[in-house]
């Protein structure tokens, strides 16, 4: 990720440095990641494409662009954070089901006759039902990082 903030960085500062016919050609792939990663009616993906439609840009322009590229990588790397941290939450939550569902099989090879699955659901019932829906659902990634319930 550190990598990818420096080329960016970089970038920006080139495009505030080339002269406006440079940064012409490099505008549509501008466009392209901001329309990625803003909405349609967000100002800066507007200005954006206003400055694409130009047949020449004003010679201001490239400080004006490098902005506005500049928070368009913002974004991008905001938008990598949130996948990242989700992939994680998949991975931890996948974790902690594969080990119970490992230590429930030696548990069950170990004492067959503690863990019987069939008695179990007749006598405990809803009560224990809803218990495993809700931590399932804690599981599945129903948990945000900072511990709050996601709806």
């Amino acid at each position: 990720m550190n990598g990818w903030v420096n080329v960016h960085a970089v970038e920006v500062i080139l495009i505030r440095l080339s002269d406006p016919a440079e940064v012409a050609a490099k505008l549509p792939e501008i466009v392209i990641e901001a329309k990625q990663v803003l909405k349609r009616d967000d100002l800066r993906l507007k200005t954006l494409c206003n400055y694409a439609k130009e047949k020449a840009l004003p010679e201001d322009a490239p400080g004006r662009i490098a902005e506005l590229a500049d928070n368009v990588y913002a974004e991008s790397a905001v938008e990598h954070v949130r996948a990242r941290s989700f992939r994680n939450i998949l991975f931890a939550a996948t974790f902690a089901l594969t080990v119970f569902a490992i230590g429930f099989g030696i548990l069950g090879s170990l004492a067959p006759n503690e863990i019987s699955l069939a008695e179990a659901g007749e006598a405990a019932g809803a009560g224990i039902l809803a218990g495993v829906v809700i931590i399932g659902s804690l599981l599945a990634g129903g948990v945000t990082s900072s511990g709050q319930v996601s709806q």
